[in-house]
């Protein structure tokens, strides 16, 4: 007897096919219960464990295959996200510094923050254009801050 799933050119031994593992139709088995396995599934269960190896490898395989690809989405996601982390981080830790130093409310800092500032809190968040304006005011401060004790 031939294998009846779709594709398959396998032929049934001992009631399972020998080539995509699953089990022969039951003879006279009509339309199924309602607590059935659905058309097409699996039921490894009642298949010896060499088949039921044979065709679960395909589904371990694609599984495997969509976990890489869900973690390769999640890093493109989480990517740009902690990069707008790190610039907020540096913009804060450096506006500290300068009013550590006494400078917090000199005109110059105070313009480059805000600018910084609204990018980088702004939605969608601009990265491109952020990253330049932390390295401006990062550069002010330490340039301001260089020649001051406190």
């Amino acid at each position: 007897m031939n294998c009846t799933q779709p594709g398959c050119a396998g032929t049934i031994v001992d009631g399972y096919c020998d080539v995509c593992g699953m089990a022969a139709p039951a003879s006279g088995s009509g339309t199924g219960s309602p607590m059935s396995s659905p058309p097409g599934s699996l039921d490894l269960d009642e298949m010896p464990w060499r088949n039921a190896r044979a065709a679960a490898a395909p589904l371990v395989a694609k599984v495997d295959r969509l976990s890489a690809a869900l973690a390769e989405a999640r890093q493109r996601f989480e990517e740009p996200l902690s990069r707008r982390d790190d610039l907020r981080g540096l913009l804060q830790s450096f506006r500290q510094k300068a009013a550590a130093k006494g400078l917090g409310e000199h005109p110059e800092v105070e313009t480059r923050y805000r600018r910084a500032e609204s990018l980088l809190w702004a939605a969608p968040c601009d990265l491109e254009a952020a990253g330049p304006l932390v390295d401006e005011f990062v550069a002010t401060v330490n340039t301001m801050t260089a020649g001051v004790s406190r």
